[in-house]
C-alpha cells in the first residue's frame, strides 16, 4: 500500500466559510421541496433572446406527467408565457425564448408546478440599455 500526500495549498477556514448565497437548496429523495428552481433572481439584457432556467426535482417523479411553468406579471398573475418541462435525472430546464415580448426593467414571476401542486418560484427582470 502507498501513501499519499496532497502538496496542495489549502485555503483558511474563513475563506471556505464564505459563500456568496448562504441558502442552501438541496432536493432529494427526502426533502419536502419537490421542485426547486435554482436562481431565485434572473436578469436577462436587452440583447439576451432566451434564458434558462434550471432547478432540482424530484428525480422519481413519473417523466410521463411533466411539470407546468409560466411567465406571469405579479400582480395579473395571468400567464404571459407558459409550457411544460420534464424532470430528467433529478433536474430540469426551462428555455424561456421570445424575450422581447417583456418589457424591461418589469419583474416578471417565473412559477414551475408539479401536477401534485408544489410549486417554486423566482423572479425575472429584463434589463434595457436607456
Amino acid at each position: 500500500m502507498t501513501q499519499f500526500q496532497n502538496c496542495a495549498p489549502a485555503g483558511s477556514a474563513i475563506e471556505t466559510a464564505q459563500v456568496s448565497d448562504p441558502e442552501m437548496r438541496i432536493v432529494d429523495d427526502w426533502a419536502e421541496a419537490k421542485v426547486s428552481i435554482v436562481n431565485k433572481v434572473m436578469q436577462a439584457s436587452s440583447t439576451e433572446t432566451s434564458i434558462n432556467v434550471d432547478g432540482f426535482c424530484d428525480r422519481r417523479q413519473d417523466v410521463s406527467e411533466p411539470m407546468r411553468w409560466q411567465v406571469s406579471m405579479p400582480e395579473a398573475g395571468e400567464a404571459i408565457m407558459a409550457g411544460a418541462v420534464g424532470c430528467e435525472r433529478g433536474g430540469f430546464r426551462v428555455q424561456i425564448s421570445e424575450l422581447n415580448q417583456l418589457r424591461c426593467g418589469t419583474a416578471y414571476n417565473v412559477e414551475v408546478s408539479t401536477l401534485n401542486g408544489e410549486t417554486d418560484q423566482a423572479v425575472l427582470i429584463r434589463q434595457c440599455a436607456l
